[in-house]
Order: C-alpha cells, then structure tokens, then sequence
C-alpha cells in the first residue's frame, strides 16, 4: 500500500469515528433512485421532429429530434471567466446520435435487475422505442442482419449511405449565414474583446469539421450494441419482447462482424498489407506497447505479432477510393486509429455474443484470429493501466472519450462480466475459455493500478467523496461542471472491480441480482464508495450534470495527425510528400505510421518538425488557451450512470463489520 493510500484510509477510519454517520439511508437511497429512472424517462424523445428555419437562418425554428433517443447536445469549451463559461453553457446544439441511447438503455436494463421494482417505471414502449432508434442506426450498406453501427443516423447520398447530423450539418453548410448570425448577436450582447477571439475560434470550426460528417460504421457503437442487444436477449426477453425479437431480426448475423473486427484489425507487423498504417497519433502512445511485444516475440525465439481493435470500420485504401470516387463514407483524416475506450467496449460486445452459446446459438464466427485480437487488446488495456499512459497522454489515449473515468468503467465492466456472467454458463464453453485468459490478463491490473488511479484522484472531506474532470476545470473559478457524471462513472467502476455478482438460483426475469464485496475490497474503498453513493444520492436535483462523453480527435492547434512524427505520407491520388510539402488541402492527403518504426528513428523524429510546426510531445491539457474544441454532453446519460452507481449499492450486501458499526452508529 503506497504512504497516500495509507493516509488516506486513516482518514476515512477517523471520520467513520469521529464525523457524522455516512451509512447511505434507505429513504434518501430509494428517492434517489426513483427520481432519477423519472427523470430519465421523462427526458426520452417520444415524437420525431424535423428540421426548420427560415430563409436558412440561425438558429433554426425547430430542430431535428428522433423518437426513442435520448437528449445530447454539442458544446464548446470555452473556458476562463464567467462569460466564458456562459458561452459554454449557452453554445450547444442539440444532437441525437446511437451512443448515448445505447448506454441509456443498457444501464436501465441493469439497474432493473438490481431494482426490479422499478419495473413499474420502466415500460416496454420505453424500451421498445429505444431499440428500434438505435436500429435504424445500423449500417445500412450492409446486408440485413449485420450488427455494424453508425453514431449518426445515415442519409442516401451519391449512392452511398452516409452518417448525416442534421443538426450539425445543414447549419454548417450554411457557414456564411451561421457566421454572421453568431458575431452580430454575442458582439450585441457584450462588444468584449475577448469575445472576439472566441468568436474566430467558433466561425472556424465549420471549416474544419464540415467533412468530418461523414464517418464510417465504428468498433465502438457496434461493440456497445451488441452489448446492449444479448442482455435484452438473455435477461429481459420475457418482460420485453418486443425489443427483444426486433433486435435479434436486426443483429444476428455474427460472422460479418467478426469478418469485419479481423479485416480491420490494427497488425503493425504484417507486411505488404494496409492493416499496418495507423493514425501517428495512435503511434506516439503505442509505440512502447509494440515494442514490449516485440522483445517479448525475441525471447520466445517467435516472429512478433500483435492485432488490435481499431476505431473504425474501413481501411486507408477502401477510404481512397470512397474520396475519388466522391462516396461520403470516409474516417477522419483518411487513416484509422486506436482508441482505448473503443477497445474496451467492443472486447465488451465480443464478450457479450460469446453468451449466445448459451442459447444454442453458434460461436464459430470466434476462431483463432478473433481470439488473438481479443487477447492482444485486452493485454493493452492491461498495459495502459500498469504504465498508467492516462497520466502522459490522455488527449491520444482516449482520443475519442476524454473522460479518464469513461475508460475506468469500461474495462471494469468487461472484466466484471467476465468474471460473473449474468446466465449460468456450463461445460467448456468459448465464453469460458476467453474468461479464464482475460481475467488474467486484466483482473489484476484493475485490483491494483486502476484502483489506485481512481483513488488517488477522489476528492474526500467529512462525508462525501467525489470526483472531478475536465469540464469547468479551466475556468477562473472552477465550476466542476463534470462532478456528478465523473463520480457515476469512479463509483461504477469500484463496483464492478472490487464487487461480485451473486446470480439468481431461478429465471433471471424479474429477477433480483445482488452485490457482495470481494473479500479483498479494503476499508478504504468500500468506505469512499459510499461516501461516492451518499453525495450522488444527496445533490443529483440540483447540480451540473455535463460531461464530456465524446469529443472530436483534435482538441487544440497542436492535436492535428499531420505534425505527429510519420513514415506513410502521401496525397489520396498517390503523390508521394514529406514535411515540407505545401498541406493546402489536408482532407486529400493520408499520414500515418506504417509497420514498424526502429526506437531509434523514432527518437529522432520526434525532435524533428512537419509542416512547420513541432511535434507536440506533451499533451496540452483538454483547457489549454488554444483548447475550444467541441464536445458532447448528455444530462440523461449522466442520470442513468447515476442510477445504475445507486441500484448496484442498493443490490450490495453489506457484511463489512465496518458498515454493521457504522449503521449501529
């Protein structure tokens, strides 16, 4: 036990003593919980609604909504003084996408099982509309039946179906109009200075993002997905039929998915094949991952090779083609990447459709390769939380996912399925084979790294523990904007890694699953664990539930690929460049990092500089001065993490002679 963890734990042994009783009641417990699913439900969108202005104008009469999603919108973080943070506030347009629906439902879906009385709350027409939202987010380029989903919605498009944020998009393709609108209003409503940068930092971003729209089918939603479709499968089938059977008519064709995880798998050592160029960003972080696995290789006497989840659902010659060609289906910056967020969740979907067996459901779509790509991505989960990369460079590991505690969470809920299962699975199973290797490889790391990470970055006093993030952490005077999301997501995670499942003896619906502690779980995390539960419980009516759960891949002037040291630089039409060719069009040239580039050389380069600028060798900070990027928030996903924290605690037996002396308090 390191000397902070020491001190801390004495800490909370004090206060347990000499503060307040902080045993989480069971009336501020169950108002807690009943609000929140209320809350929840009460936010989804139960009508479609389009689009409309007038004469083109900004901001539009109405916006473009769809039925069953939950809310987001887009902000910009501005950060500093109190206009700043109104601006942030204020600045944000609404947009619907599969994500937050997805994860919406599917801690609905869990917290049911821990809280089964919220079954009275939660209907199937609630469900029902969800999942067939999420749906019609599927990739509608290919076959029926292929689990591939989108972020967006898609929209038939010079032949192709192409990712289209309405919300987004047509105001953004009306730049000039859009541009104007916002100068004239803010500089009417406060001619500062100041504002003025702002406002060029805001009128630019059209110019960046307006061919960003149209992204491929991701690794991610597809993983989240599936995630989400085999527990209504398994656990909720009965209750919610409906839902249950328009899933499975919609994603049951396992094999193109996993043809699809294994042809785009990142394979830095393969050769001759475009599976080995990445995003040189995703090298800089990598990079050392790779070559631990190289020496490893030279050990064994065995020629190395590593296949790992990917971001995106295309490779750099198939998105050459769909420019030329002008098919709007195409990655950002024309080259794929790895997100450590992205791997998590979509080894979560791997895991989950392993669980099918269970039904008579085949599993030979998982063979050798998919369970290569499965273990090596599990191993760098292991080895980002053992090196503790999140500390050096958030802004590329997380590329997508800028909340440290989204990727917490993530892979604490791949390991906790993995190790308790929500259906009994007997005889030699795949999902046990798998189990029994990635427990190993990540059970650990969790127990001592992660959990360290997470406590190391709690915020105690007398009865509370929380945790802050990044949103509002620029400004003069803090606003902590992202504290009641961020501390959903710490208390989920320490949940699920220092917690068992004890599964149900008879049908699991309706079922009520509960919680024990591992008999690892010290004091000190079960005691900061509910004093997470007890704050959430006690101000989730009248606090900021922002957060960042996604964002664009460049966040500042120093996060663009192109500046990142290379050795695949050309333009889509095949030109070769280097660092001192002109980029007057960036959207038609690819850079990425191709096999293998010798430490040596690398070191080099990273000294060097690419299109006059340097390599950014330290990440800048998400409230860097230049760091207006835009981000996503959702209230309703920060409700729904919230609820799924407080139906866990409420599933927990609390055999702690800690807690029993602290109750008798």
């Amino acid at each position: 036990m390191s000397m902070k963890t020491l001190l801390l734990s004495i800490l909370l042994l004090s206060c347990s003593v000499q503060c307040r009783s902080v045993g989480t009641h069971d009336v501020l417990l169950d108002k807690a919980i009943n609000s929140l699913v209320t809350r929840i439900t009460a936010s989804q969108i139960t009508k479609d609604s389009h689009y409309s202005s007038v004469l083109g104008l900004f901001p539009p009469l109405t916006w473009e909504r769809q039925k069953g999603l939950y809310p987001s919108s887009v902000h910009f973080n501005f950060h500093g003084n109190r206009l700043m943070k109104a601006l942030r506030d204020r600045v944000r347009v609404p947009d619907d996408n599969a994500f937050v629906a997805m994860s919406v439902t599917q801690f609905l879906l869990e917290a049911l099982e821990f809280h089964p009385e919220l079954y009275e709350k939660v209907t199937e027409t609630q469900i029902s509309s969800s999942i067939a939202a999420i749906i019609s987010h599927r990739d509608q380029n290919r076959e029926k039946g292929v689990p591939l989903y989108m972020f967006w919605r898609q929209k038939f498009i010079n032949s192709t179906w192409s990712s289209w944020p309405t919300n987004l998009a047509v105001p953004l393709t009306n730049e000039s109009n859009v541009a104007e609108a916002i100068r004239k209003l803010a500089l009417r409503v406060c001619p500062n200075p100041k504002l003025l940068d702002v406002l060029k930092a805001l009128v630019s971003v059209p110019k960046f993002i307006v061919n960003m729209f149209h992204i491929p089918a991701d690794f991610d939603d597809t993983g989240c997905a599936i995630g989400l479709g085999v527990r209504l499968a398994l656990l909720h089938g009965i209750t919610f039929p409906t839902a249950a059977k328009h899933w499975q008519e919609a994603s049951s064709n396992m094999n193109e998915f996993a043809a699809a995880v294994k042809k785009y798998a990142y394979r830095p050592f393969s050769n001759g094949s475009h599976a080995n160029v990445i995003d040189p960003r995703t090298y800089l972080w990598l990079r050392n991952f790779l070559y631990e696995q190289e020496a490893e290789s030279s050990r064994r006497g065995a020629n190395p090779s590593v296949a790992l989840v990917t971001t995106w659902v295309l490779n750099a010659e198939e998105n050459r083609l769909n420019v030329l060609n002008q098919l709007p289906y195409w990655m950002p910056f024309n080259v794929n990447n790895v997100d450590a967020s992205v791997v998590a969740n979509n080894l979560f979907g791997i895991v989950s459709a392993l669980l099918l067996e269970h039904t008579g459901a085949p599993v030979e779509w998982f063979d050798d390769d998919m369970n290569q790509i499965v273990a090596d991505s599990a191993k760098l989960l292991a080895w980002i939380l053992n090196t503790n990369a999140l500390a050096n460079r958030p802004d590329l590991v997380l590329l997508y996912y800028p909340s440290a505690f989204d990727f917490y969470f993530f892979v604490a809920r791949l390991c906790h399925l993995l190790r308790f299962p929500p259906v009994y699975v007997d005889g030699d199973t795949a999902f046990q084979r798998v189990a029994r290797s990635l427990i190993d490889i990540l059970h650990d790391p969790l127990k001592v790294h992660g959990t360290q990470q997470l406590l190391s970055r709690a915020i105690v006093d007398d009865s509370f523990a929380y945790w802050d993030d990044i949103i509002g952490g620029g400004d003069n005077r803090f606003a902590h904007d992202d504290r009641f999301f961020s501390t959903a997501m710490a208390v989920n995670a320490l949940l699920d890694i220092w917690t068992a499942t004890v599964p149900c003896t008879h049908s699991p619906f309706k079922c009520k699953m509960r919680r024990t502690w591992d008999k690892g779980a010290s004091e000190t995390i079960r005691n900061i664990v509910e004093r997470g539960v007890l704050w959430l419980s006690t101000v989730f009516k009248h606090t900021s539930r922002q957060n960042a759960f996604f964002s664009g891949s460049v966040k500042s002037d120093r996060g663009e690929p192109f500046i990142f040291p290379s050795n695949y630089m050309q333009t889509l039409s095949g030109d070769k460049l280097d660092c001192n060719s002109s980029l007057s069009n960036p959207s038609r040239v690819v850079i990425g990092v191709s096999g293998m580039i010798a430490r040596d050389d690398y070191s080099l380069l990273l000294n060097s500089t690419c299109f006059g600028k340097s390599v950014p060798t330290v990440d800048p900070g998400f409230n860097c001065p230049s760091c207006t990027a835009p981000y996503w928030s959702s209230e309703t996903l920060a409700d729904a993490a919230a609820l799924l924290a407080l139906t866990k605690w409420s599933a927990l037996k609390l055999d702690s002679s800690l807690f029993n002396d602290v109750e008798a308090k």
